[in-house]
């Protein structure tokens, strides 16, 4: 095959597929959409009543002497319909065991209302491997209408026990 011919048919068919690529880029140029998805519940732990954050860190204690605190903790469902969920409540430290606490009472106002009457969820207080205790509110799963807003008041009482307590609360949905 003659040398000439062999270049020619070469750039020929380069220009071909330039040509080609620029005709399909005119013709189909690509779009994109992104959906964020957020999660519908919005919590926050205080050791007021305001002032919600993620984290909170409480005072020192000392055994032997008073070993009560007490946080709060809110939910707010943001989402423009009902959520539907169970509240794991978590407790972790070295050791830890049910034992470790005297009681771990839990009231509930919702939008605004009134406390209710305290639960102590040391009834329901589950051991969960050697460095965690767990309680899950008794009557569960819980309904969240939108915009609903729920303030916990948790007061803890500890035995004389040393050590570093862990709280953490998560809502798992169930629907």
């Amino acid at each position: 095959m003659n040398k000439k011919l062999l270049i020619t048919l070469l750039v020929g068919v380069m220009a071909l597929a330039l040509v080609n690529a620029v005709l399909v880029t005119y013709l189909s140029n690509r779009i994109t959409a992104v959906q964020t998805i957020d999660s519908p519940m919005v919590l926050g732990i205080s050791s007021t009543e305001d002032n919600w954050q993620g984290t909170l860190e409480l005072d020192d204690m000392y055994t032997g002497g008073s070993n009560v605190v007490t946080f709060y903790t809110r939910e707010q469902n943001i989402a423009p319909e009902s959520v539907t969920g169970d509240i794991v409540n978590v407790i972790t430290s070295s050791g830890i065991t049910c034992a470790d606490f005297d009681s771990i009472m839990v009231s509930t106002k919702t939008d605004e209302g009134n406390y209710g009457q305290p639960v102590d969820m040391l009834n329901v207080c589950e051991q969960d491997g050697y460095n965690k205790v767990k309680f899950t509110y008794p009557n569960q799963p819980l309904i969240w209408d939108a915009g609903q807003v729920d303030i916990n008041m948790i007061t803890v009482t500890f035995n004389d026990v040393v050590g570093t307590y862990t709280f953490t609360s998560q809502i798992i949905p169930t629907a």
